[in-house]
Formats: structure tokens, C-alpha cells, sequence
């Protein structure tokens, strides 16, 4: 389901008849998309690190280091979205 869908916003009617957007929840709607953004996040940092230890420019080390930043980030984000109250 599209993102925009679950937080699309309702009009109200003015005195001079203008549709004027109300927006409903919309700090779960920006709850729910950072979280998702830091989940995008860190599922593009896990591979990243894997390349760069294939690739032997960086130390074991430090590719594992920055799977467990990628993880974290993923975890960060996990909890934002659930955070949000929106059901999938």
C-alpha cells in the first residue's frame, strides 16, 4: 500500500467555501516514515560492509563494526515504525 494513502489528508470547508487540507496524525505519518527510511538505511549498510571486506579495504574489524551500525540503524528504525501505531 502506497505511504501518501495511509496518511492522505481530509478537507474542511471554510467560511468562503475554500477547501482547506487537514492533516490527521501526522506525527505518526513522520514517525512512520523515518522509521522506514532508517530501515532502508540499514539494509543498505550491511552489504556496503560486506563489499568493502571482499574487496579487502577495510579490516574484518571494521566491517563488522559497521554491520552492527547498519543493525542498530535497522533497529532504530524498526521501533520508530512500531512506534507509529500504523499496522501493515
Amino acid at each position: 500500500m502506497c505511504i501518501r494513502a495511509r496518511c492522505a489528508s481530509k478537507c474542511r470547508r471554510t467560511l468562503n467555501d475554500v477547501a482547506v487540507p487537514v492533516f490527521e496524525k501526522t506525527e505518526e505519518c513522520m514517525l512512520y516514515n523515518v522509521g522506514r527510511f532508517l530501515q532502508l538505511a540499514g539494509l543498505i549498510i550491511l552489504p556496503i560492509a560486506m563489499a568493502g571486506e571482499a574487496a579487502e579495504s577495510m579490516t574484518l574489524g571494521r566491517m563488522l563494526m559497521w554491520a552492527c551500525v547498519g543493525i542498530f540503524v535497522f533497529m532504530i528504525g524498526r521501533y520508530l515504525q512500531s512506534a507509529s501505531g500504523k499496522e501493515e
